[in-house]
C-alpha cells in the first residue's frame, strides 16, 4: 500500500507503482525516516514503524508515519510489506 492509499499485488504491480511514483510523481524527491521503533516477532521477522518525510524538489515536505514488515535473509533486512501514509496538510 503507497503513501497516498494505492495498492498494488504482486511484484509487477510493485515495480510499475515505484516507477510512477520515483519517475514521475515525486521525481527528486527525498525521503527520511526516523530510528523508529523495532518489535522482533521471531529471530527473522521484525515489525518496523516510525515517522517519515518527504522534501519534494519544490521545497514542499510533507510528514508521515509507516510501518514496515521486515525480514532476515542472510545479512539483511528485505521489506516484505510496507504501509506508508501521510499526514493530511496543515488548514
Amino acid at each position: 500500500m503507497g503513501a497516498f492509499g494505492d495498492v498494488q499485488h504482486g511484484r509487477g504491480q510493485i515495480a510499475a507503482a515505484f516507477r510512477h511514483l520515483l519517475q514521475e510523481r515525486m521525481a527528486g524527491a527525498t525521503v527520511q525516516q526516523e530510528q523508529g521503533t523495532v518489535r522482533m516477532l521471531s529471530p527473522e521477522i521484525a515489525v518496523w514503524q516510525g515517522g517519515i518525510q518527504i522534501r519534494l524538489p519544490g521545497g514542499t515536505l510533507l510528514r508521515g508515519h509507516a510501518v514496515q514488515v521486515m525480514r532476515r535473509v542472510g545479512d539483511r533486512w528485505l521489506v516484505v510489506e510496507a504501509h506508508p501514509k501521510l499526514f493530511p496538510a496543515a488548514p
